[in-house]
């Protein structure tokens, strides 16, 4: 579920803060790669945890087939189920310390065993063929109810885990990916469009990593998540921000998942950047909470590891209560013919789009008649356009807005509104010409939302209205 609500202010630092940390810099080119994995191999990153401890957790170590295994456990109260943990970094670092605090506010406060596995980095001789396999192997000899968890490329480690574990009939209770690679290719052209406004990753150089990690296994089902059969999974939680070039994936990986049945608890924040769960902003907190919540939740046996009602922001009632109805009018095909179908049997009468030579200064309009609705465009409008005037005129009718004779009367006067008979329309609904209008900025709300969930449905691969460059 996509959230409207505005980022907080720590949220909108963010970018700036990583660019002033030149954090994407060894992603920007394949010199900057190996000049970076040359810089690690010389000087290793410590792999232990720091020196400090949360209260009321303590840390242990242990070995598994050469591999170092942390286990954080609560110290004031019994252990339930364990967490497996798997911290991003790209597969090139270590977990670091915004990983060890995460992992012990955990074990804490959702009163489990959290174990996280020190696997091989890609410029060690790590690989996704030879870590997989290990990492479903510690799930299974875990105590349950398990959760396998993972951030960024930790999140591919968690959910190729889970697919394995899957056939291995010994799914975890519970999978959680915060801000996953999911397409190992990277091949999705939308990843381009958002390259520019991510100030943390960048394409050539993760496309270098992932050479080194996956090598010839990109079209292994199990390695490469976006090419697996997703029926049969255990309930998975995902994070992302679409800010991050990992976005575009993330967003087909779950249309697909909830496709094949999965029950899928998705926030997709605006704005948000990569792993912003685990960063110090009130965004990450709530995030945070509502993952220990669902572990907690998993550990006690509950039916349903997350609430199913999305949380869309601090926008009015009405405005959340159109955008919940908005979630009833989205075909999978991406197709406004049938979400005009879905709005007419809502409403109980037919909706029909009708091409008139319309001024330009007037987007599109809602007319309604005893009868029927009429959605009017411009004759020549392009796909994309009819587009935002169709998802904004079904805004105004989810908001129900209506407005009187005298609108009517004006727009006439004003002749804007050639081809269009009075005594046709018995009102007119919000013409797109006053864009400070409060109804206006409402349905622009709504009518973003419906054009995204459009939008992501032709990238899945439905039959649209969209020109094929789109697909």
């Amino acid at each position: 579920m996509v959230e409207f609500e505005r980022p907080s202010l720590r949220a909108r630092l963010m970018p700036a803060v990583q660019r002033l940390r030149h954090a994407n810099e060894h992603y920007l080119s394949t010199d900057n790669l190996h000049r970076h994995l040359q810089q690690l191999t010389a000087h290793p990153r410590p792999v232990a945890p720091p020196g400090t401890l949360r209260r009321g957790v303590s840390i242990t170590a242990t070995s598994e087939q050469g591999w170092r295994v942390y286990t954080v456990s609560p110290t004031g109260t019994h252990a339930r189920g364990t967490v497996i943990y798997l911290h991003g970094g790209g597969w090139i670092h270590e977990a670091g310390r915004t990983h060890w605090r995460w992992v012990q506010q955990v074990a804490d406060e959702a009163s489990t065993t959290v174990i996280v596995p020190v696997y091989p980095l890609a410029h060690e001789g790590g690989t996704a063929a030879e870590v997989v396999p290990i990492v479903a192997g510690i799930c299974e000899q875990a105590s349950g109810p398990v959760v396998v968890m993972g951030d960024s490329a930790g999140g591919t480690i968690a959910m190729s885990a889970t697919l394995l574990l899957r056939q291995r009939q010994k799914p975890p209770a519970l999978t959680v990916l915060i801000s996953p690679v999911l397409d190992l290719s990277l091949a999705n052209p939308e990843i381009d469009r958002v390259q520019a406004r991510d100030p943390w990753l960048a394409k050539p150089g993760l496309q270098a990593i992932v050479e080194m990690w996956a090598g010839g296994h990109l079209e292994d089902p199990d390695l490469n998540p976006i090419h697996a059969d997703l029926q049969g999974l255990p309930p998975l939680m995902i994070f992302s921000g679409t800010r991050d070039i990992l976005n575009p994936d993330t967003q087909l990986f779950v249309d697909r998942a909830i496709t094949a049945g999965v029950e899928v608890g998705y926030t997709e924040l605006r704005e948000q950047i990569h792993a912003f769960p685990l960063l110090p902003t009130p965004e990450g907190k709530r995030a945070r909470s509502d993952i220990i919540a669902a572990v907690r939740r998993v550990i006690a046996g509950k039916s349903h590891p997350f609430s199913r009602e999305p949380r869309i922001g601090r926008y009015p009632a009405h405005v959340k209560s159109a955008l919940r109805r908005a979630e009833t009018v989205l075909p999978r095909s991406g197709s406004i013919d049938e979400m005009l179908a879905l709005l007419s049997a809502i409403r109980g009468r037919p909706i029909s789009l009708l091409t008139e030579d319309l001024n330009q200064s007037v987007s599109g309009l809602l007319l309604s008649t005893d009868q029927a609705d009429y959605i009017a465009v411009p004759a020549k409008a392009s796909p994309e356009r009819l587009c935002a005037i169709v998802c904004h005129e079904v805004a105004h009718a989810l908001l129900g807005h209506d407005h009187s004779k005298p609108l009517i009367r004006s727009l006439m006067d004003s002749g804007l509104l050639p081809g269009i008979n009075e005594d046709f329309a018995r009102s007119i609904v919000a013409a797109r010409y006053v864009y400070m209008d409060p109804s206006e900025v409402d349905a622009e709300i709504v009518a973003t939302f419906l054009a995204k969930e459009l939008r992501r449905r032709v990238l899945r691969g439905g039959d649209t209205f969209y020109e094929d460059r789109w697909r």
